[in-house]
């Protein structure tokens, strides 16, 4: 289900955000409208859990703790449990507990790297203390969290590298996925790269980040398209990370 669609933050990276919206405003659904919708799934197809993939679903405060309470009054939540997309920079602790006692089980959240100097180069907000306070309240309340991750950012270097390995392992997050950054045609990343002459020869099937990396780093970067490929480790669970 939808309970949004869009995203405040316009990350270089984003292809829904930049390029299939085009930089288009953030928007909520009346909370009515979407416990219709729940109330309909479980009364005719016995759903037993949705997820909500609206591209920031805790954006609007207001909105989601509406939401949750509409969820509540119809006491939807001894029927059906939920997850959804999120972002941490735009939730707090009052939006998780109101989730939490709503029948929220389960919040995707995008990290991407714990550089800071990375984060900004992707123009990406991201705070660290911010992001892991979060993620304990998520522990503490029962919900269970997976985070993303992309390796070979363009400011990406081996010590970088091992800077996001090490905030991973020491998170709370439950678990984490990880890909190789995907510059996609239209993205303000794409754009950057190929003006920088940093974009190797690929075609449609090469932009995938399932470990294939079109980037070119600087020699001084230590890093490689081959070695952001390799060094791509699989996922893992409660933060036991090895490359």
């Amino acid at each position: 289900m939808l309970a949004s669609r869009g995203c405040p933050f316009k990350c270089a990276f984003c292809a829904p955000i930049t390029v299939n919206f085009n930089a288009g405003n953030r928007r909520d659904r009346n909370p009515i409208d979407v416990c219709n919708e729940m109330q309909h799934l479980v009364d005719k197809y016995h759903v037993r859990e949705i997820y909500m993939d609206g591209d920031t679903e805790t954006g609007n405060k207001q909105s989601f703790l509406a939401l949750c309470r509409e969820i509540r009054n119809r006491e939807l939540h001894q029927r059906v449990k939920w997850s959804i997309m999120g972002d941490f920079m735009v939730t707090d602790s009052e939006r998780l507990h109101a989730a939490a006692e709503s029948g929220m089980i389960g919040m995707k959240v995008g990290l991407e790297s714990a550089s800071p100097k990375v984060l900004k180069g992707i123009n990406k907000p991201v705070n660290l203390k911010r992001f892991e306070e979060n993620a304990e309240t998520c522990y503490k309340l029962g919900i269970k969290t997976h985070g993303t991750i992309t390796f070979g950012h363009p400011e990406d270097t081996r010590d970088t590298l091992n800077e996001t390995l090490e905030f991973m392992k020491r998170s709370s997050l439950a678990t984490w996925q990880v890909s190789v950054v995907t510059p996609f045609p239209g993205t303000p990343l794409y754009h950057w790269l190929k003006a920088a002459g940093r974009l190797k020869d690929a075609h449609g099937k090469d932009f995938n980040g399932n470990g294939n990396c079109i980037i070119a780093y600087p020699p001084e970067s230590g890093l490689t398209s081959d070695y952001v490929e390799i060094s791509t480790p699989e996922p893992w669970k409660n933060g036991n990370v090895t490359s």
